[in-house]
């Protein structure tokens, strides 16, 4: 990957917008775990499940691109 990255998800009312770079995918992945985990907020574990997958796909996109 390089520059920015921007995932989101709008569920009902509810947008939730993640912008990382490279280095924050770590920090973005424990963000999701901790927002699903708020009973607080309507993301749902399922939800935060397929935000992790989308993340996964890109970040091995992004490896294929530098190692073809």
């Amino acid at each position: 990957m390089n520059g920015f990255s921007i995932l989101t998800l709008v569920k009902d009312e509810h947008r939730y917008v993640f912008i990382y770079t490279d280095e924050q995918v770590d920090e973005v992945r424990r963000s999701i775990g901790r927002m699903a985990s708020d009973p607080a907020l309507n993301l749902s574990w399922y939800d935060a499940a397929g935000l992790q997958k989308r993340i996964q796909r890109r970040v091995d996109e992004a490896a294929a691109e530098v190692n073809p």
